[in-house]
């Protein structure tokens, strides 16, 4: 939609943080390891990475010995012993910590260059850290859960840490895909405590990720301190957890005459809310003229039945079926609005 300025979210994601250089982590580290000390129980931190250094860096300050870290997209190159010797307390240590290694079946490569140098090959995890190392090969992507949970039937047994490269897997970048597995693991392993992930992709979004609290009281007062909130071009992304949060983050977000995109609009409530704050501004032309600047809310949702629900509530408000994945249809529900106001834009 024009006009798009942000996305405000509810996601359990919302504690996603980005690492943007290594020096980033040694600045965070001292306060991210006192939050982590305080508490023990908190799960789903995730931590992005854009570089294999930079998550390097990560395990070795997040990963501490005696811990059992997963690693998905396992090369048993730097990485893998960087997370071999954080489990095992260093190099000739033996903290009690373990490293389950996974990577799908590869064939050697046929020639060797700077390409390939840093691939996994047959036999490699053959003396690979045997004291904490196990490996284990899959077929696919896909079969990581119920591989790992045959390797680990008892999910008693702790999980600490998730390290995951899923470009390493299938060799594309899949944002998406590394979220689902995050989500996933998190649940199987109630022992979770940190997510790293290697995905240039996420790591993007991240930078722009702001607790919704911290984007309210940044943005109540015209001249009040920012330092809470990221500091990037939009688009921003707000995280709120529940309705409330949610849709308080409105009036900061949204301006009149912004065109608005609600994705999972329900029966409407708030895609209501967002056409309020977005209603038309009057602009003076030029010419000293009044000009209406259009402003408006769509809702979309996959449910025929909930889309039907919502219209009668909200009459004013343009609903429709759609998919968020299918672009080509969100373009042409916008159209369809539009001309059904008369072309206002």
């Amino acid at each position: 939609c024009r006009g798009f300025v942000g996305v405000a979210v509810r996601d359990r994601y919302r504690h996603c943080a980005s690492i943007i250089e290594t020096d980033a982590i040694d600045r965070r580290h001292d306060q991210s390891q006192q939050h982590y000390r305080r508490n023990q129980q908190q799960r789903d931190l995730l931590i992005t990475c854009s570089t294999t250094d930079e998550i390097i860096s990560a395990v070795q300050h997040f990963v501490r010995p005696g811990q059992h870290v997963v690693e998905i997209g396992s090369q048993l190159r730097s990485l893998s012993s960087a997370i071999c010797s954080a489990v095992q307390g260093g190099d000739n240590s033996d903290g009690g910590g373990k490293a389950t290694l996974m990577d799908v079946a590869r064939k050697a490569p046929k020639v060797k260059d700077h390409r390939t140098q840093g691939m996994r090959t047959p036999g490699d995890e053959v003396g690979f850290f045997p004291q904490v190392a196990d490996f284990v090969e899959i077929s696919d992507l896909h079969q990581w859960k119920q591989v790992l949970l045959h390797t680990l039937p008892n999910l008693q047994e702790s999980c600490h840490v998730l390290v995951l490269d899923v470009s390493l897997v299938v060799g594309n970048d899949l944002d998406i895909t590394s979220l689902s597995i995050a989500r996933d693991f998190a649940s199987l392993f109630d022992q979770c405590q940190v997510v790293l992930i290697k995905s240039a992709a996420l790591n993007q979004w991240a930078a722009r990720l702001n607790h919704a609290r911290k984007w309210i009281d940044a943005h109540k007062e015209p001249h009040s301190d920012r330092s809470g909130v990221i500091q990037v071009p939009p688009p921003h992304i707000v995280g709120a957890v529940g309705v409330h949060e949610y849709r308080g983050v409105i009036p900061y977000c949204v301006k009149p005459g912004d065109a608005v995109l609600e994705v999972g609009c329900h029966l409407g409530t708030t895609t209501a809310l967002l056409q309020e704050a977005a209603a038309p501004a009057t602009t003076i032309s030029t010419e000293g003229a009044a000009a209406s600047t259009g402003g408006y809310a769509i809702g979309v949702d996959v449910g025929p039945k909930i889309v039907q629900g919502a219209k009668p509530r909200y009459p004013d408000v343009f609903f429709e079926v759609g998919d968020a994945w299918k672009i080509a249809e969100l373009l042409r529900i916008q159209s369809a609005m539009i001309q059904k106001n008369g072309g206002a834009q």
